[in-house]
């Protein structure tokens, strides 16, 4: 790092004292043009290319007449009205009258009727065509005494005329205004009559034949002589002034090779002058004079064939309707883009401070900016600077003494109030930010290197490495308070104090790269992240994050601006956006608040954002960032952005904001593909609908980014608030839901727009759907079915109940006398036979369980014995004699054990039948599994599965050894038949008074039935209760049940992830 002194600049400076002169250049301001275009044929959207008229509707639907139908524009798309909806013969739609404006909007009608060839009408109103069977009252029995005074009439409801039509001389000419209701103004060849409902109200002479230069402001009539001047009709009194205002300034006025061309929309209660390429709009003042204001430039009506003009006073936006070329729309500049002239891409812009009120200065010394009172481009420089830093635009820093600091890679340069070089620092690596400390005191971010503090009290001293972690790149310094600093990296935020020299990290922005730190109040700040949008921390380090907007242009948001005015501004790769800053703060105070719930006050999921982008006035939608400071504010009014291609200008106050505030409105339902009857709201579908589809429009005139639309279907049974809303994307189609079916119940179609910036910002639609009950699903036919039901079943129950207790009284009587001649001997004899046949019977049954527990007991050894014989031929072939003699010891050993086994169970049989009481004795239960072991060893180790005894020695309980053995037999022979490749486990859980013996395996489970009845009641049910005949499965486990329930152990099952069988034995 070195370190350039007074002394050794100062032959440099000498020869600098000429190059910081300012070179005043000015030019006339580069500019793109004030407005942007679109244009719309019969090739994307229209369905013919004449517009003979348009006019607005009170939910902002621009209406259209077209040779090939009535025409609906919502902003996006166009939607052609067919003879079925509009209920007319013709498809020729010729032109549109106003019959009701609207109070709020004189530019909007809340009625208005388009006419059709053959003089057919429908309505328009709410966004929808409804046919009209009677014509309105104007051509009704009041317009014709008129017909009958006058004769036949020339109506006029807008200029120019189309194909330039003309009256006849003597035809009068009928003036309509803004409204129907009998409201007009009659034009003959000598005098102009007004009319209010049908009356006049007041005639005057009539001193110019030009008839067709007739048009209506306000109610007002105008007459323009297509000169220079005006004359007024109103109130009976006639006021001649002349052409004033804009439309003087132009180059081509006066000039009579050009003519001045007057268009009246009397749909928007609108009227403009076209001359040359320009178009001047009336500024209507207290007194009835008119003032021309120029509207628009560089567009030439005559080569396009304009007809129609109508200027939306909500988007700011023409719709100039063509004769032969369709529809031209124009979108206001709102935003204007100034660019300079050069080399080496000089309208790439970067970092810049306010120069003065009018421009601002660059890192390299450029000077841009326009002089308001004429328009003019300011495109200078300051020579030091572009000849010291003529490439590295991104930082540039005025500190508290107005002297400017600038960076050229890693070299740092100070600059005094006379724009001269005071010092100047080479660090190691490139600087990317400076801050501030106290009036002597500076933080530099190096990349690479860290934050470095520079103290210029002492210039010739080294700066002071003062945290060397930061090896990552600096990207930006913010004061935090007093005594700290905000430090912006790559990989997360920091807080530095400046005494202890000590960087903190918050936590929850690890691993951002900080784009951006300002402060906003005085304990909150904004945070621009990459991929994180934005962010706010308050003084207690609690972040924030705001939601992306819905195409997740804010992930490359650069930097905030707060315009003083309520709003931050935000620029991205993508567009600008604008947030309303106390939404923000709503919406932060609730996510830092956990427990607190939405309010009725705020709905809202996200905020709104307003979007801007190149049809605002931009060259470029991608806005430029990672440069310090990134946007300023000028003493002018105007806020400066940099961009890709030029320096965005724009005053916050003069900005139209354009919310989509207009309603939803249904067009249709069809089921099926075919349309369903609307009743106003209310649609009642078809019984069992299938193919449901339901569109729903809303006019936009702005940026289809700034919709956010959503909607949820509601079931009567239902909470509406436990339904949540579900997005849905505009297509070609326009809003469409669709439904595959719809079952039998009324529901609450909700559909909803945020309609811009505020806490509940939100329009909807609600839609009741009733489908219908299936006849067998009406109630009062269902309650008849249950009481013809009920009546059937008590009369022929009745009658089997009659014919039964018939039956029943003479076989009683029957054997009433043969029981009467049975002696009292017959009756002991009886008994006593009764006695002996239920001891034989529980002898037999025991029996037979012990019977089949043997067959149970034998069938796996045997099958064990079985396969290890069939190896013996081909071991022998083989020669393998050592398997050979193994096999042979298994089956030997098996066969043993069997043989043992059926001694056992033998002289068990025989001592239960001659003594069937159980004999309790003290079991070791490790020696009886061990044993057992041994049986079902061998197929234990063919399974390829581990047998893991975890019995202590010491276990004992009190049972009968025989019969407990063969429960423990049973069990595990299931398990060595069902475990392959798995865990046998034998365990257990011992109390005071309880022991527990565990059998598991993690082989198949056993099915649920069979658990269900292992797991219940003993009742003595036998085998043949619980499995149908001629099946043994599930055998085995319900012997090891009854003879568990023999001795008072209890017995249960279960089977997860392996089966576990459990052996409850009590003290008792």
């Amino acid at each position: 790092m070195s370190i350039a002194t007074n002394h050794q600049l100062r032959n440099a400076l000498c020869s600098f004292l000429t190059i910081f002169i300012v070179s005043c250049q000015t030019a006339i301001a580069k500019t793109l043009p004030k407005y942007s275009l679109k244009h719309y044929t019969a090739e994307n959207g229209l369905p013919q290319n004449t517009i003979k008229s348009i006019a607005a509707d009170s939910d902002g639907f621009l209406w259209l007449t077209t040779e090939d139908g009535l025409v609906r524009f919502d902003g996006r798309r166009f939607h052609t009205f067919d003879k079925q909806s509009t209920g007319v013969k013709s498809k020729r739609a010729t032109y549109i009258r106003p019959a009701r404006k609207n109070l709020s909007n004189s530019s909007r009608l809340d009625i208005a009727y388009a006419y059709f060839a053959n003089n057919e009408i429908c309505r328009i109103q709410n966004g929808a065509v409804f046919p009209v069977t009677d014509l309105p009252s104007e051509t009704g029995s009041q317009i014709s005494k008129i017909l009958a005074e006058e004769g036949e009439l020339f109506i006029i409801t807008g200029l120019p005329l189309p194909w330039d039509r003309a009256p006849a001389p003597e035809m009068p000419v009928f003036i309509t205004n803004n409204s129907m209701g009998g409201n007009f103004y009659l034009c003959t060849s000598s005098t102009v009559s007004h009319y209010q409902k049908w009356k006049k109200r007041y005639e005057v002479k009539n001193a110019t034949t030009q008839r067709l230069n007739y048009f209506v402001l306000a109610d007002q009539l105008y007459h323009f002589d297509g000169k220079k001047s005006f004359v007024r009709i109103f109130e009976g009194k006639r006021t001649t002034f002349d052409l004033a205002g804009d439309i003087l300034k132009s180059q081509s006025y006066p000039n009579p090779q050009k003519t001045i061309k007057l268009y009246w929309n009397n749909n928007s209660d609108q009227a403009y002058l076209y001359l040359d390429g320009q178009l001047f709009s009336f500024v209507q003042h207290a007194d009835g004079t008119l003032t021309t204001r120029l509207e628009l430039d560089n567009f030439d009506f005559i080569a396009q064939s304009i007809d129609v003009v109508y200027f939306d006073t909500v988007s700011r936006k023409f719709f100039l309707g063509s004769g032969i070329n369709g529809l031209f729309v124009l979108s206001m500049h709102q935003f204007e883009t100034i660019s300079i002239g050069g080399s080496g891409r000089p309208n790439v812009f970067y970092a810049q401070l306010a120069y003065d009120h009018n421009s601002i200065l660059t890192p390299t010394g450029t000077i841009v900016g326009k002089i308001p009172e004429n328009d003019k481009l300011i495109d200078s420089h300051l020579s030091a600077i572009k000849r010291l830093n003529g490439t590295d635009k991104r930082v540039i820093f005025r500190d508290k003494q107005e002297t400017v600091w600038i960076k050229d890679g890693p070299t740092l340069t100070r600059f005094n109030k006379q724009q001269q070089i005071t010092y100047q620092w080479k660090f190691r690596s490139e600087v990317k930010a400076i801050r501030q400390i106290n009036e002597s005191e500076f933080l530099i971010g190096v990349i690479n290197k860290g934050l470095y503090k520079l103290n210029t009290n002492a210039p010739l001293s080294e700066p002071q490495l003062v945290e060397g972690r930061l090896s990552q790149s600096v990207t930006w310094l913010s004061p935090r308070n007093a005594t700290q600093a905000w430090v912006g990296t790559e990989t997360g935020l920091y807080i530095f104090n400046y005494s202890s020299k000590k960087m903190t990290l918050v936590e929850e922005t690890a691993g951002l790269y900080i784009k951006s730190i300002e402060p906003y109040q005085q304990s909150l700040f904004w945070i621009t992240a990459n991929d994180k949008g934005l962010m706010m921390i308050d003084k207690d380090n609690r972040l924030v994050s705001f939601p992306l907007d819905k195409n997740g242009y804010l992930a490359s948001a650069h930097c905030t601006v707060n315009d003083s005015l309520g709003y931050l501004w935000i620029t991205t790769n993508r567009g600008l956006f604008q947030m309303k800053i106390s939404d923000l703060l709503w919406y932060a105070f609730k996510h830092k608040n956990q427990g607190w719930h939405d309010t009725p006050e705020y709905s809202s999921p996200i905020p709104y954002y307003g979007y801007y982008s190149m049809e605002d006035g931009f060259a470029t939608n991608e806005f430029n960032g990672s440069c310090s400071p990134c946007a300023v504010k000028l003493a002018n009014g105007y806020v400066s952005l940099p961009s890709l291609n030029g320096l965005v200008w724009f005053k916050p106050e003069h900005i139209n904001i354009n919310q989509p505030s207009d309603k939803i409105v249904l067009d249709w339902v069809q089921v099926e593909n075919k349309n369903v009857q609307k009743s106003g709201d209310t649609i009642r579908l078809p019984l069992r609908p299938e193919n449901i589809k339901l569109r729903f429009a809303s006019a936009y005139n702005g940026n289809p980014n700034n919709l956010s639309i959503s909607y949820k279907l509601v079931r009567s049974d239902q909470d509406e608030s436990a339904v949540s809303w579900q997005p849905v994307e505009e297509d070609d189609n326009g809003i469409l839901l669709r439904y595959n079916s719809l079952s039998s119940d009324s529901y609450t179609l909700l559909v909803r727009k945020q309609t811009g910036f505020g806490l509940n910002s939100y329009t909807t639609k609600s839609i009741y759907l009733i489908v219908p009950n299936s006849w067998y699903e009406n109630g009062w036919i269902i309650l008849v079915f249950i009481i013809i039901f009920l009546i059937g079943i008590i009369f022929i129950t009745s009658f089997i109940n009659k014919r039964r207790l018939k039956i029943i009284v003479r076989k009683n009587q029957e054997l009433e006398k043969i029981v009467i001649s049975r002696t009292k001997d017959l009756h002991v004899t009886m008994d006593g036979l009764e006695k002996s046949r239920k001891e034989m019977g529980l002898q037999l049954a025991m029996m037979s369980r012990i019977v089949a527990s043997i067959s149970h007991d034998v069938q796996t050894p045997l099958r064990y014995i079985s396969f290890a014989s069939k190896t013996v031929p081909d071991l022998l072939e083989s020669k393998d004699l050592q398997n050979i003699a193994r096999v042979g010891t298994m089956i030997a050993s098996t066969s043993d054990q069997m043989s043992t086994m059926l001694e056992q169970l033998l002289n068990f049989i025989k001592v239960q039948a001659y003594n069937p009481n159980t004999n309790y004795e003290k079991i070791n239960l490790k020696k009886l599994v061990a044993d057992k072991h041994e049986l079902f060893k061998g197929v234990i180790e063919m399974n390829g599965s581990r047998f893991i005894c975890e019995l202590p020695t010491y276990l004992t309980v009190q049972s009968d050894l025989q019969l407990l053995s063969i429960i423990v037999h049973n069990l595990l022979d299931n398990a060595s038949k069902y475990t392959v490749g798995g865990v046998i486990n034998i365990s257990q859980r011992t109390t005071e008074n309880t022991t527990e013996l565990i059998i598991s395996n993690t082989g198949k489970g056993i099915p649920p039935h069979t658990a269900a009845i292992i797991n219940a009641e003993y009742t003595g049910q036998t085998g043949e209760d619980y499995f149908k005949p001629g099946t043994s499965k599930g055998l085995g486990l319900l012997i090891v049940k009854e003879i568990a329930s023999l001795l008072n152990i209890t017995i249960s099952v279960d089977s997860n992830e392996q089966t576990s069988f459990h052996l409850l034995f009590t003290s008792n």
